[in-house]
């Protein structure tokens, strides 16, 4: 079965086994939903008869931002950037070997993003789907409140609460995509070919 109505999608795509996060906005009846997965379901359920006939998608594509953001670690282990370590007490700078982990981490991120952005525009065309960098999706909402009234602003209702940073995010990027799409939709030129005669 295939949705009918104007889908959007937001889609935060990871390596790491449960971080692969789909969020589905039906803007016709103002609701969302999460889906969890890992990069071979989701190609699966692209190819598949229940996945949804879209208005758009926006996916997190690391590879667009070739940077290693976590440079330091909080003494509870959280990994840092060097702008916010500044401002913890205790952090320290990661050594060698963390150094390399966190790298090969966001090699594997970086390459799920690219497959993960390819298969979504084989699948839909590329008008209709959206790439970000972290630095265009903007900071996170960590905290549940907010992400709560985030969520009210734009009057729609989620089946349940998120559950994850990474649920919170896949919304904020359907989000984006719904932006997108309005935008292309908006400027597309009216040009008309008239031939000298």
């Amino acid at each position: 079965m295939t949705a009918t109505h104007p889908i959007h999608t937001g889609i935060d795509p990871s390596f790491r086994i449960g971080g692969f996060c789909v969020c589905v906005i039906d803007l016709t009846e103002k609701r969302g939903w999460f889906v969890t997965m890992d990069y071979d379901s989701y190609r699966d359920w692209l190819r598949g008869e229940n996945s949804p006939n879209i208005a758009s998608a926006c996916i997190e594509n690391s590879s667009l931002q070739n940077k290693l953001f976590y440079t330091h670690k909080s003494p509870t282990g959280a990994l840092l950037s060097s702008k916010v370590a500044k401002y913890i007490a205790g952090a320290k700078k990661l050594n060698t070997a963390e150094l390399c982990s966190a790298a090969m981490a966001v090699g594997k991120n970086q390459a799920i993003s690219e497959m993960t952005y390819r298969c979504t525009v084989e699948r839909y065309g590329a008008a209709k789907v959206f790439q970000v960098s972290p630095l265009e999706k903007g900071a996170k909402i960590t905290d549940p409140r907010m992400f709560a009234a985030y969520v009210k602003s734009f009057g729609i209702v989620l089946e349940r609460e998120a559950k994850s940073q990474d649920e919170r995010d896949a919304f904020k990027l359907a989000v984006i995509g719904i932006e997108k799409a309005k935008a292309v939709a908006r400027y597309v030129p009216q040009i008309r070919y008239n031939p000298a005669p």
